[in-house]
């Protein structure tokens, strides 16, 4: 006889003891079933919280990186024995800048941070040309690296935007922000900073062309989203 009709003839014979073994067999493969669910739980909160820890030590090296640049690169890029000892901020960065691509060819990501940091020094000195160079060549590596969706590219290309603001282009400005504000509203929602600060800025470059109703708007759309995000922090 085969295996299955003395199986079902034992079923006959032992239906007390048959139904109980089902009982337990249908408990086993329940208990089977959720330590299962409880198992990928586990190892996908692992795999995250290891996702978590190298972006965090990734975050570390980059800062670590750019700090040392500021702190060895900028400072050494001029010599006080060759040019004096009234260097400018402005002889420090061009110095520095000269060499910057070849020196960080291979970490695309800490170039990036540095261009978009020397960028906002250049923007605070009023040297425009220069702060939109660096920026562009920051919002290029930043969207090979992290993508055009991320906040670090949205932010740099919000900061080119306010240097073509103060360079008068202001339809260069408006589009860049635009585009940002387009992407923030689909990546990260209406309420987030990054969509905030795209219509603040659109704001200003409205103002700056006398545009005062449309400015307006801008920023009576930005302020609730302001306070509620300030309210959320305190």
């Amino acid at each position: 006889p085969s295996a299955l009709y003395k199986l079902s003839k034992f079923a006959r014979r032992n239906r007390a003891a048959t139904a109980a073994l089902a009982v337990v067999f249908v408990a086993l493969l329940g208990a089977v079933v959720v330590s299962s669910f409880a198992l990928a739980r586990v190892t996908e909160q692992r795999e995250i919280a290891d996702a978590s820890r190298k972006d965090a030590d990734r975050e570390r090296g980059v800062a670590e990186a750019v700090s040392n640049f500021l702190r060895n690169d900028l400072l050494r890029a001029v010599s006080p024995q060759e040019q004096g000892h009234e260097v400018t901020v402005l002889e420090v960065l061009n110095a520095a800048s000269e060499n910057l691509g070849d020196q960080f060819q291979g970490d695309p990501i800490v170039a990036a941070n540095i261009h978009h940091t020397i960028a906002l020094t250049y923007f605070d000195l009023g040297a425009f040309e220069s702060a939109e160079e660096h920026f562009a060549q920051a919002i290029e590596l930043f969207e090979q690296t992290v993508g055009a969706e991320a906040q670090v590219t949205l932010e740099a290309k919000t900061d080119l935007a306010s240097i073509y603001e103060n360079m008068s282009r202001f339809g260069k400005a408006e589009s860049l922000l635009s585009g940002v504000l387009e992407t923030a509203r689909r990546v990260y929602g209406e309420h987030h900073v990054r969509t905030a600060s795209a219509l603040t800025q659109l704001g200003h470059v409205a103002l700056d062309r006398g545009n005062y109703e449309e400015a307006e708007a801008y920023h009576r759309e930005a302020l609730p989203i302001y306070e509620d995000l300030i309210g959320e922090r305190t």
